[in-house]
Parts: C-alpha cells; structure tokens; sequence
C-alpha cells in the first residue's frame, strides 16, 4: 500500500495558504502598492465628479443656505454650511473637498492602522466599492452622517481620553446632518463614553449629556437659525395615510386627501416604495409643502384615525416599504444614482450652464463599472451580515472578547435601518450606505482585535 510522502501530506490547503497570507502583516510592497492605488483613485474621483453630484435635496438646501431662510424640511445646520460655502466663493462647489477628505481621509488612516492584510482589503474594498464612492461623490447630508462615521471609528480605535471626546462631540454633530441620525449617533455614544471616564458613574454621565446633546442639538440649531417650522413628517404622513387608503377604498371619501383628488388618479399613483410619484405629481392637488403644511392637524389625525382602525394594514404597509429600502425580493437597485440623466445625479456645473464636458465621458464610465457590481447595491445582504454579526458579537460580550467592541457599532447600524421602517418616505440606496459601511468597519475591528498591533510584526502599512 503506497503512502504519501511526508511533504505531500502536511502540505497546506490552497484555502490555508489564502488565509494564512490575509493574516499575515502587510508587506512593504503590498503596503506601497496598496497605498498608491488608494491615491490615484482618490484624485480619478475628485477629477469625475468635482464639484460633486448634486440631488434635489442639496439644491434646495443650497439656495435656503444662501438665503438664510430655512425650513426644517432638512436639517438645516447642512443648508447653513452650504449657505456659507455660496456666500464666501459664489457657488457651494468649494465643499466638495473638505467632503471628499472628511469621507476617505479616515480610510487612509484605517489603512494605515491595519495589522494584517485582509483588514487593510477590506480598507481598500471600502475606498473602490461602487456602493460607496456613489455616495462619497455626491453632495448630500448622508455623506456627512457615513464621513462621521468613519470618523468616529478612527477616534474610538485609539482608545485615549481625549480622543474619545472628541468622537463624542462629532456623534453630536452627525445628528445635525440627518432626522434620524441620533438613532445611530446615541447607540455609538457606548465605546467612547467608557474611554473617556475611568470609573462606572462618570462613564454613565458622559453617555448621559452626550446622548442629551444628540436629542437636544438640532433643536438648539434651530432656533440660533430661526428655521421655520414646515412639518418635516408630513410627506410621511401623506405616504401612510394613502397607502391605507389603497388598502380600504372606503375609507376614501372620508378622509382628508381624497376630496381634493379624484380617486383613480390618487390611487393610481400610489407606489409602496416612494411618496413622490404622488409628491411631485402636477395633476394632484393638496400635496405641496404649503399644503401639508397648512392641514397638519387634518391629516395627523387622519392618519392616526386610519391606523387606529387598521393597525395591522398599517404594519404591513411599513413593513412592505422598509423591504422596498432593503430590496427584499428585488434584483435591481433603487435611486442608485447610476443614470446619466435627470436631477438626482446632474453635476452642479451642467445644471447651469447646460453644457457638457469630458466629465461625462469619465462619469459614464464609473457607472458603468456600478451597473456590473448590483449586488453590492442591495442592502438587503448587509443587512443579513449585521443580523449574523450581531448574536456572535452579543456572545463575545458575554466571554468579554476584545472583539465586543464591534456591538455598539452593529447595534447602531441596525437602530438606524430600522428607523426607516417607522418613518420613511423614500426608498433611496443612499439612506443604507452608512449601514453597509458599518458592516465593513465591523470586520475590520473584529479582525484588529484578534490580531492586535502588539501580538505583530510592524504593519508595514504604517511604516509609510
């Protein structure tokens, strides 16, 4: 009977020597590589999309800014900066690379810190996946919430004091930039309030005031701007109180919207993923910002006399709209910003003045790399990582593993997504970006703290 010979048979796997090689520090070569790569994608991005892709939101925020009249339709410390940025320069383009270094600064920084190789690819993965550079490039308040983010991770990952308060004060400031961003800004609040305060009863103090700054800041930001009050819910408040009107006809002619349009048409336009088909619809009347503003009471207790006597109607319908965000059942994308016409992805530039450039050229391009990764555009399979990651970091907690760390983080992301499901008007692919951003940097701490910088040679990363 013949035997293998020794060599053969403690040969390791192709798979072992995969992981062996992810585990092992980054080389110089690997790390300058990496790192040159990383900068010359950078400087292609800031070269396509400058100054920035602009949706309707930040148009409008731009021109409240610039006026200094605000609503708090948006939050309006975003349309302040914007307001700052036209005023000083004539245009707010200038903000496009103070948000371009805010969003991939701390990746390079991450890089740098990373103790193997596959923590420093996911880094990389972070920089070129199409999901994301989608976002870093547009001008928009989800930038901001995801460039935060990023931010806070760097901070809280070097575990001193100081630094800690400072990811804290930047929790705060993320709240100002989104509604619901204090969903993820107080659950993120954990790490840093523990390394900011040596002892239990000032740790609990400082997450106290923190989170107290995260639901008091944008009040406070109001009323220094003098915002005026638009009712901010009440496209959700329209989107819900429709949706049940499609679900019970006769509840049509009872209520508030409906005698003002005639019910096949107002019906008929009803989409369960996004309220501006009715919204932006000119053959509909009673839907403009004045309008809703004007009946809040009527329609708040229209929708609340609706979901009284159909609360299960009303839990499917949310439920069928946050499958929409998280494309349950879809294969496509929705508002990925992949197209080359329309208002929602129009440079700045070619919004005034109608021409176009070689920017087109290099623009058609990018998406046409996007339109090839469309998994990476479904938040539904990082909203599945989340839901795994999570029970296996709660165990890590309870044996006290360093990679616990990771729990807040993945609490966080999953707060916020669910916070759509509460109130959500719109089904955008920009809202999950900071969720799928999060499952990202989760691998990465989870993969840092099992290889940690002292257990290691030198990254080589970091000695660029």
């Amino acid at each position: 009977m013949l035997y293998p010979a020794p060599s053969e048979a403690c040969a390791p796997s192709r798979r072992e020597r995969l992981v062996e090689w992810l585990r092992e520090a980054p080389s110089p070569r690997f790390a300058r590589r990496t790192l040159i790569g990383m900068v010359a994608f950078f400087l292609l991005l800031i070269m396509t999309y400058y100054p920035g892709v602009y949706i309707w939101d930040t148009l409008e925020q731009a021109r409240q800014g610039e006026a200094r009249l605000y609503t708090n339709l948006f939050p309006p410390f975003y349309s302040w900066l914007l307001g700052w940025f036209t005023r000083t320069f004539g245009t707010p383009a200038p903000q496009f690379f103070p948000q371009m270094l805010a969003f991939y600064g701390p990746l390079f920084i991450l890089l740098r810190r990373s103790t193997t190789r596959g923590a420093a690819l996911l880094i990389v993965f972070a920089f070129v996946g199409p999901n994301f550079w989608t976002l870093g490039t547009q001008a928009t308040k989800d930038t901001w919430v995801a460039a935060l983010l990023l931010w806070c991770v760097v901070l809280a990952e070097r575990g001193r004091p100081a630094t800690a308060r400072t990811a804290l004060v930047l929790l705060v400031l993320m709240t100002l930039f989104r509604h619901n961003a204090m969903a993820f800004a107080v659950p993120l609040a954990i790490i840093p309030s523990i390394q900011a305060a040596s002892t239990l009863p000032r740790r609990l103090a400082v997450f106290a005031v923190t989170a107290a700054f995260c639901v008091t800041g944008p009040k406070i930001v109001e009323k220094l701007l003098d915002v005026q009050d638009v009712w901010p819910f009440g496209y959700t408040a329209v989107f819900d109180t429709v949706a049940l009107y499609v679900a019970h006809p006769e509840e049509y002619e009872r209520g508030v919207v409906g005698p003002w349009n005639p019910k096949q048409e107002l019906l008929g336009r009803f989409d369960a993923c996004t309220v501006w088909d009715l919204a932006n619809s000119p053959d509909l009347k009673g839907m403009s910002y004045r309008d809703v503003w004007l009946y809040r009471k009527e329609l708040g207790a229209e929708r609340m006399r609706l979901i009284k006597a159909h609360p299960i109607d009303f839990l499917k319908f949310r439920w069928r709209h946050f499958s929409c965000i998280l494309r349950l059942g879809e294969d496509k994308p929705f508002a990925p910003y992949l197209r080359r016409t329309g208002r929602y992805n129009v440079n700045f530039w070619q919004v005034r003045n109608g021409t176009h450039t070689p920017q087109w050229a290099m623009m058609d391009g990018f998406r046409g790399v996007a339109a090839m990764w469309t998994p990476l555009f479904m938040p539904k399979w990082w909203f599945l990582g989340l839901l795994v990651a999570l029970p296996l970091l709660v165990v890590a907690a309870w044996k006290r593993r360093p990679t616990a760390r990771a729990l807040p983080l993945v609490l966080a992301a999953l707060l916020y997504c669910f916070s759509f499901f509460i109130a959500g008007p719109a089904a955008d692919h920009r809202y999950m970006v900071p969720v799928e951003l999060s499952l990202l940097l989760t691998c990465w701490i989870v993969l840092q703290a099992r290889n940690p910088p002292s257990t290691r040679a030198p990254s080589a990363v970091s000695a660029i």
